[in-house]
């Protein structure tokens, strides 16, 4: 039986952490009634906003995707293709599953509680995941973040070579 290489063992551990993670603050949000990851602005840019044709605004769900992309690639960098591709699944994934359930709220079933009242400066403007392009831009710029230290880090001794000089009279 083929053994598991420690940086895909370490890569995975860090999925479950961050699944873990966000169920913990899922059941946090929910009884508490509040979710700072999404009303919280951190980023407003214009350029990523038309780039995407999105609001410009971001709030820290994209900067955990960045973060969480950023260790990936310095735990895991022999791996970091298949961060990439689980990264654009999941966004496309939740972008197939996100219109699948606005579509359902919006045949009535329950609209009022899908769409954010106050939504000028918010990245979502639905409570339900919907699969940004530009989480797919933050995923990658921590993934090459998170190689980059990694090369660093891997390269920090300079391999000293030893020269003789010899003399002949």
């Amino acid at each position: 039986m083929k053994k598991i290489n420690k940086q895909l063992k370490s890569g995975i551990a860090v999925y479950f952490m961050v699944i873990i993670l966000g169920i913990i603050y899922a059941l946090l949000a929910h009884f508490y009634k509040c979710d700072f990851m999404e009303t919280t602005t951190v980023i407003k840019s214009h350029l990523l906003g038309n780039l995407f044709c999105e609001n410009g605004n971001y709030c820290l769900w994209p900067v955990s995707h960045f973060i969480m992309y950023l260790m990936l690639g310095y735990i895991a960098p022999n791996y970091w293709w298949l961060w990439l591709l689980t990264g654009i699944s999941w966004e496309l994934l939740e972008a197939i599953i996100g219109r699948i359930i606005q579509n359902i709220y919006n045949k009535g079933l329950n609209n009022d509680s899908v769409v954010l009242k106050d939504n000028n400066n918010l990245q979502y403007t639905s409570k339900w995941m919907c699969g940004m392009k530009s989480d797919i831009l933050f995923n990658s710029m921590g993934l090459l973040i998170g190689l980059t230290i990694a090369k660093i880090a891997n390269n920090t001794t300079i391999p000293q070579k030893s020269y003789t000089i010899t003399y002949t009279v």
